[in-house]
């Protein structure tokens, strides 16, 4: 592969794009690029097989014009209708054909994958061998499935823009190579969470490493704009905007951003329950949360969630260990949030 790569993470409001130098120990953001989009061609971060050649045309043309030379990608996945996630136990299989065998257990008891479809492209992370009551040999696994015309319609935008497809990944699991996270002892618990405009991430992890991974609807930032458009009695993006990162007397524009603020606290609490009830034996504890996205910059959501949950609430930020020049190329606090998956994508390149 290419030294130099991009990762490209598909939103709603438009395409992430950053360009990262990978090394065999080192990490260095070339420059971040954002390509708007007209609302809707990506929706949950699904594309439209109808939308492709629209998307691609645009996505090549703003290369062009960006000068960007680099064609290998790695491309993110976080549509919220067409990934599944499940956090379960599963016959032991030897690592060479794990995943098919896997496979075929899905295929027999869909529970597994609860929503997979026939199909499903399939990945696992295994946590450990345990044994059940009759001493069988059992894996403590995360399942991850995607619907195959997800990535399909990625890589046909990506290929019609003149781009190589390297490798992808779930958006989540970019977020977690490339922001820093709290350093912790064994066995303790955080949340990364990302803010999209249509799509909430939480992710439980240890130190990086993801114990249960939750797509949540209905919670984005989009959500956010709705209310606050309802409450001002105002549809005016920018006013909206203002409303959302700063600070204002108006105590509409305050009972707005607390409704929307206990939205994000319930599908946070929702994921951390679906885990637990699943995982009782385990009893985890969260000890912090990581904000991502452009909705993390929402004012006082931050705060909001600490009082909520009692512990400390950090907005992410790029890991110390990628290297760029703050102003030349956007890795301050605001755009590590917004641009730390497409970074992370690219990072897959040494992983």
């Amino acid at each position: 592969m290419a030294d130099k790569v991009l990762g490209i993470d598909f939103g709603a409001t438009g395409i992430k794009i950053a360009e990262v130098q990978t090394g065999k120990d080192s990490v260095a953001v070339v420059r971040q690029l954002f390509m708007p989009l007209e609302a809707d061609l990506v929706h949950r971060g699904s594309i439209h097989p109808g939308n492709v050649g629209r998307i691609a045309s645009e996505l090549k043309m703003f290369l062009g014009a960006q000068k960007v030379l680099t064609r290998d990608v790695i491309m993110g996945i976080g549509a919220a209708d067409e990934v599944f996630v499940n956090r379960t136990i599963t016959n032991w299989h030897d690592a060479k054909d794990f995943h098919t065998a896997v496979g075929f257990e899905i295929s027999a008891n869909p529970d597994l994958l609860p929503g997979a479809r026939e199909g499903v492209i399939m990945d696992a992370v295994v946590f450990g061998e345990l044994q059940d009551s009759d001493g069988h040999r059992k894996l403590d696994t995360l399942l991850i499935g995607v619907n195959p015309s997800v990535i399909e319609t990625q890589i046909q935008v990506l290929q019609k823009a003149g781009l190589r497809i390297a490798g992808s990944d779930l958006t989540a699991f970019g977020l977690l190579r490339a922001i820093a996270l709290p350093q912790r002892p064994a066995g303790q618990l955080d949340l990364l969470v990302d803010i999209g405009a249509e799509v909430l991430t939480v992710v439980i992890h240890e130190g990086g490493r993801p114990y249960a991974v939750a797509l949540q609807k209905d919670a984005g930032g989009r959500e956010a704009d709705a209310i606050i458009e309802t409450a001002i009695l105002d549809d005016d993006l920018d006013l909206i905007q203002g409303a959302k990162l700063m600070a204002s007397a108006d105590e509409r524009v305050h009972a707005a951003i607390l409704e929307y603020s206990f939205k994000v606290y319930t599908a946070i609490q929702e994921a951390i329950l679906s885990y637990t009830d699943s995982h009782p034996e385990l009893e985890p504890k969260v000890q912090g949360i990581t904000l991502t996205g452009g909705g993390s910059l929402l004012r006082t959501l931050a705060a909001t969630l600490k009082n909520s949950f009692r512990v400390p609430v950090e907005i992410g930020t790029l890991d110390a260990a990628v290297t760029g020049e703050a102003v030349r190329y956007n890795t301050d606090q605001k755009m590590s949030a917004c641009y730390a998956a497409a970074v992370g994508l690219a990072m897959g390149a040494t992983v």
